[in-house]
């Protein structure tokens, strides 16, 4: 798995769901929910995305159109 994204909760999602419609399926990491459902707050406020390596090639132009959009 290789890191695509950091970033906001919102942003991680609509990534998300953009690579989901073209048959990509990410793993989404959300140290925000982690922390709190622990109990305790944490100072990572970020949501990261992950994908398999062979999915890079596919993922590359959702990539470039998603950056230029946020």
């Amino acid at each position: 798995m290789i890191k695509i994204f950091s970033g906001t909760e919102i942003s991680a999602f609509a990534l998300e769901r953009l690579l989901i419609e073209e048959g990509i399926i990410p793993m989404v990491k959300n140290n925000i929910q982690s922390g709190l459902l622990a109990g305790f707050g944490t100072a990572d406020s970020t949501v990261d995305v992950f994908i398999k390596k062979f999915d890079l090639v596919k993922a590359n132009p959702i990539l470039q159109k998603f950056n230029s959009t946020f």
